[in-house]
């Protein structure tokens, strides 16, 4: 099976793609934040028993998906995979992220380095702009893509394990939850706790991650009207 993860980062999508690579049957290679060629930055390989073979994960982080289409890798993949994080926490923990906080303005402009799609990547547009192209994938508004996706809603992903199953169900893949406590090494672990809860993942406090940034002006000017809008629309979720 070949798969294709598509997510910004500090969306958690690193355990979801931990967690979908041990759903997976026998050899598992999974390739992390990839160009346009499929070149990747580095790579894990997985074991999960049962003798099969191989299948290949691939992800793109901060990716304009615009480009989609151009990079001509249409019908390449099995399975396109959109993993979102409501944007109250995902704000949080992006500008909690290597001393963001102090510099929120990154949210607003281009990035200068970030992997090149051809010329879709992630100085052809905002992170917050990008944000709102993905909601707009993933509610059918927009179709960028132009072939079937699937989405993951991260909030449902960590705190339902009913969720988890009925994923499995989606994708074809046979479901054990195994990975759920994982927490990956991979952009130093989480923006808050980094690799304190290595081994029980599940019990960070990752959907109160806003608290911690309510009443900061300039996170509050991240959360635009139309940002709001689309986290009601999509994971039903407006704590402030």
């Amino acid at each position: 099976m070949e798969i294709l993860v598509i997510a910004l980062a500090r969306s958690g999508h690193h355990a979801v793609i931990h967690w979908l690579c041990k759903q997976l049957p026998g050899r598992v290679a999974y390739y992390n934040n990839c160009n346009h060629l499929l070149q990747w930055r580095n790579k894990g390989v997985y074991s999960n028993g049962v003798k099969s073979s191989t299948s290949h994960v691939y992800s793109f982080e901060n990716f304009d998906i615009s480009g989609f289409r151009e990079i001509k890798l249409n019908g390449r993949f099995d399975k396109i995979i959109f993993v979102n994080r409501d944007p109250y926490n995902w704000l949080a923990s992006s500008m909690a992220r290597g001393g963001a906080l102090s510099k929120p303005k990154k949210l607003f402009r281009p990035s200068e380095k970030q992997i090149k799609y051809l010329h879709y990547w992630g100085n052809s547009m905002t992170r917050l702009d990008m944000y709102v192209q993905y909601m707009k994938q993933c509610l059918n508004e927009e179709d960028y893509i132009g072939e079937p996706f699937y989405h993951i809603n991260y909030n449902e992903w960590f705190s339902d394990k009913g969720y988890r199953k009925k994923l499995c169900d989606e994708l074809g893949l046979m479901f054990s939850d195994e990975g759920m406590d994982h927490v990956p090494p991979r952009g130093s672990g989480s923006s808050f706790d980094g690799k304190k809860f290595r081994g029980r993942g599940s019990q960070m406090d990752v959907l109160n991650r806003w608290k911690s940034l309510q009443d900061n002006e300039e996170y509050g000017a991240c959360l635009t009207d139309e940002i709001k809008e689309y986290s009601k629309k999509y994971f039903n979720f407006n704590p402030i």
